[in-house]
């Protein structure tokens, strides 16, 4: 194991007496791919994942995102 300090992606509480370090680039990343999977949970299909073959399940969050990206 590496001894490489990572900073954390989730900031720490305002009222922590020790504030961890933040990447702030990570945490926009992450936040833009948190939001996306939420608009994309619009579609049951994609939430509950009905379909059992993985790539029927890629296929239709492609066509997913595809419909959301043009809304």
């Amino acid at each position: 194991m590496t001894d490489i300090i990572k900073p954390d992606i989730i900031p720490s509480k305002v009222n922590r007496n020790t504030q961890r370090s933040l990447d702030k680039e990570r945490y926009k990343a992450r936040h833009l791919v948190e939001n996306h999977l939420q608009r994309m949970k619009v579609f049951r299909r994609v939430a509950t994942r009905f379909d059992k073959l993985d790539a029927r399940y890629l296929g239709f969050a492609h066509i997913a995102g595809i419909m959301k990206w043009l809304h």
